[in-house]
């Protein structure tokens, strides 16, 4: 039954270009089976697992850093991750590729609801690794956005690239990456 349920991961479009005309009217085009959650003084949010998956965990495949149509998510019974799946544990933070993380004011809209929301919710650890990419892989971010992180968390948070120096062949590919517990903004 294990190998069953490794195999019936579903990979939809991380960036679903049936929106990219209008990506924020009714559905968004990061994501876009999935509706946010709204809760009264925070921004829309994502978390997984949760309900909405069904207590599954997001996983993440493809690494693209020009076409996000290319990469793809989907959800996996945290028993029965698909055979190539590289799990990442604790906390961590998804982004959408919508900020440029170098920039000051979009790396204050990318990271500040996050750092409020953690501390709302009294979040004992600090995330382990920043996740950095959602429809095109992030490259570098800011030193801006690396302070922030820093002085909330006390240390430095690990920004994950999934090994874009090893994915730009086909022959590299290592399957997807998943995650224990993942708050997406």
């Amino acid at each position: 039954m294990n190998a069953k349920l490794q195999d019936s991961v579903t990979f939809l479009p991380l960036k679903d270009l049936r929106f990219a005309n209008k990506p924020m009217e009714g559905h968004t085009w990061f994501m876009s089976s999935l509706n946010d959650t709204y809760e009264e003084g925070e921004t829309q949010h994502m978390y997984f697992p949760s309900e909405t998956s069904k207590g599954r965990l997001l996983c993440i495949n493809g690494w693209n850093q020009h076409d996000g149509s290319m990469n793809s998510y989907g959800f996996a019974w945290p028993g029965s991750l698909p055979s190539t799946a590289t799990l990442l544990p604790g906390l961590t933070f998804v982004s959408d590729k919508y900020y440029d993380h170098e920039n000051l004011w979009h790396g204050l809209c990318a990271v500040t609801p996050f750092v409020g929301w953690h501390m709302k919710n009294q979040c004992r650890k600090k995330p382990t690794s920043g996740c950095c990419s959602i429809k095109e892989v992030w490259t570098r971010t800011g030193s801006w956005v690396q302070n922030i992180m820093r002085a909330t968390f006390e240390e430095e948070m690990k920004v994950e690239y999934f090994n874009q120096e090893e994915s730009s062949s086909s022959s590299s590919y290592k399957g997807p990456y998943c995650f224990e517990k993942t708050k997406s903004l």
